[in-house]
């Protein structure tokens, strides 16, 4: 059989079809929404851009605060 005609990686078990299942969806999700609707969502939730991967760098780095005081346990006397 041949390889899908999107990805190229998996193999489309139909000859009626020319993408696999995955690939499939994401040409529905084209078809209903738009072109430039799907390309800017996945703009906006896959790719970072600058600022955000600083903002990732600076949250990965930060240190963490730990706290050794231990827990007192109420018994409501």
């Amino acid at each position: 059989m041949a390889k899908c005609l999107f990805c190229n990686e998996v193999e489309v078990n139909t000859w009626f079809s020319s993408y696999c299942p995955a690939c499939k969806k994401i040409q529905d999700l084209i078809n209903v929404y738009g072109l430039e609707r799907i390309v800017g969502i996945l703009d906006n939730c896959c790719i970072r851009n600058t600022r955000q991967l600083e903002d990732k760098i600076l949250k990965l780095n930060k240190p963490k605060v730990i706290c050794d005081k231990p827990k007192t346990e109420d018994k409501g006397n």
